[in-house]
């Protein structure tokens, strides 16, 4: 595991609180931020309470993640972080991430030529920002390997790391 420089982006999740405090998170309009390697994006899903708004919401974010990944010459992983609303059962939403996943993971390929992986990590019911926190920057300190894309929701990260995780989901 490398050490990555991390910019975090999008809605203001009350999870992603104790992100900001860590020493490879820098502020987004600052020079380095512009060459970070690690770009997290808060999303929130509250309001998009059916399978239909949730997709829409998603698509939006995966069109916007072309211009983040423009904007940064040397990114090499895109983590969204995605409160979803509890009205929509765990497995769609679920299965929503993961084809936004592939969905961005294309789209950045095709439109910056540049591999990125991308993680869309589900943190409804999240009760441990800090945790949280350590397991996002170590996903950014991760080397590009075999997942080009993934999805994990908190459950799982609270018992092991993002990378196991998606490798598992992968092979």
């Amino acid at each position: 595991m490398t050490t990555s420089t991390v910019v975090v982006l999008g809605d203001a999740l009350e999870c992603l609180r104790a992100l900001h405090s860590e020493t490879a998170v820098m502020l987004p309009d600052s020079t380095g931020g512009r060459y970070a390697q690690t770009v997290v994006i808060g999303l929130n899903g509250a309001a998009a309470t059916s399978r239909r708004g949730l997709r829409a919401l998603l698509r939006r974010q995966a069109q916007a993640s072309i211009s983040v990944c423009m904007q940064r010459p040397t990114l090499r992983h895109l983590i969204v972080v995605v409160d979803a609303s509890p009205r929509i059962a765990e497995d769609a939403v679920l299965t929503l991430c993961d084809e936004a996943a592939e969905t961005t993971h294309r789209w950045i390929e095709q439109d910056c030529g540049a591999y990125v992986i991308v993680t869309f990590v589900v943190v409804t019911g999240c009760d441990n920002s800090e945790l949280l926190a350590r397991r996002v920057v170590c996903r950014a300190g991760q080397i590009p390997a075999s997942d080009a894309h993934g999805v994990v929701n908190w459950r799982e990260i609270a018992a092991a790391s993002i990378q196991d995780l998606t490798a598992d989901h992968y092979l």
